[in-house]
């Protein structure tokens, strides 16, 4: 973030606020998987750490390591300045139609762009990153949209200081006051676009729950989007089924989280420093290859092998 905040001399929006679970009793927050990193919070503390919050959660944990980013207000123009500063070049509007290869080799890309003409670019290397329609271009990715829809209130200024986490909701407080939740997750609902009220109706279930007072905040924004889904949830890196065809997809709810490791990840592949990376580091590479759902069928000799 430092050096997209250097290279584009605006502010990212990340925020080390901390992030509180709750739960309803102190059984479940110990058998919460990532609890050792946590600190154990009772009513008392948790009263202290979100006031206001709803009176069904007994016990918590707090991860003062983690935090927060405004993504879609302030990181986003960061980036982009940032890439254009470094001489990125961005063709809005476009849509790549097509890969084109020969023999298993990438050959270049059929697009179309904003005015609406069909164009090609040939190119032997090229990074696909499209998200939840990554598989429109390459039907072999076992990638699927889960659409999630979110809205956002606006609260008194510094109401609420950490973000929450609660069970199928979660609140994210920026420091306007403005509060977003999020999220749904529908896999049933595919490329459907638009607002639905059941899942606005679970949204203002799950606040009501958490911060019962913010029910009566004035809404600013509802929104939907698409999460790009792979059957465990791990995202797909590395070389694709067509040779110089790079991945970089699948990410889940987890893109920004990881936008930097993937970046660095396929960085150093395609300018050969991979090799730089350790075992340990390419060991994780291969853990995250795009056919890694595919059967293991048993080879000659015995020896197993991908079907």
């Amino acid at each position: 973030m430092a050096q997209i905040e250097a290279d584009s001399g605006l502010r990212c929006g990340l925020r080390p606020c901390g992030i509180v679970v709750p739960f309803a009793s102190a059984a479940e927050r110990d058998s919460y998987p990532t609890a050792p990193w946590g600190e154990r919070l009772d009513r008392t503390d948790l009263e202290r750490e979100i006031p206001g919050l709803g009176p069904s959660w007994q016990a918590g944990l707090l991860f003062r390591q983690d935090g927060q980013i405004d993504n879609r207000r302030r990181l986003m123009r960061a980036l982009e300045r940032a890439c254009a500063e470094l001489g990125v070049r961005f063709q809005e509007g476009s849509e790549v139609e097509e890969l084109l290869s020969c023999g298993g080799e990438l050959r270049g890309v059929r697009y179309r762009d904003a005015e609406g003409g069909r164009q090609e670019i040939t190119t032997a290397t090229a990074v696909l990153c499209c998200g939840a329609w990554s598989a429109q271009l390459l039907p072999e990715l076992p990638i699927v949209p889960v659409k999630g829809q979110m809205l956002s209130l606006q609260g008194p200024s510094n109401a609420l200081q950490r973000v929450i986490f609660g069970p199928g909701t979660y609140l994210v407080p920026r420091q306007d006051g403005l509060l977003v939740v999020g999220a749904t997750s529908e896999p049933e609902a595919g490329f459907s676009e638009g607002l639905t009220p059941a899942g606005q109706r679970q949204l203002q279930t799950g606040l009501a729950a958490l911060l019962p007072e913010a029910r009566h905040w004035p809404p600013m924004e509802r929104w939907w989007g698409f999460r790009p889904c792979t059957p465990d949830q791990g995202p797909l890196l590395g070389e694709g089924p067509i040779h110089g065809l790079w991945l970089a997809c699948g990410h889940h709810r987890n893109g920004v989280l990881l936008a930097a490791i993937t970046a660095d990840w396929i960085s150093r592949h395609l300018s050969g420093q991979a090799h730089q990376a350790g075992e340990q580091a390419q060991e994780l590479w291969r853990a995250f290859r795009w056919d890694r759902f595919r059967p293991v069928e048993a080879g000659p000799g015995g020896r197993s092998r991908l079907g």
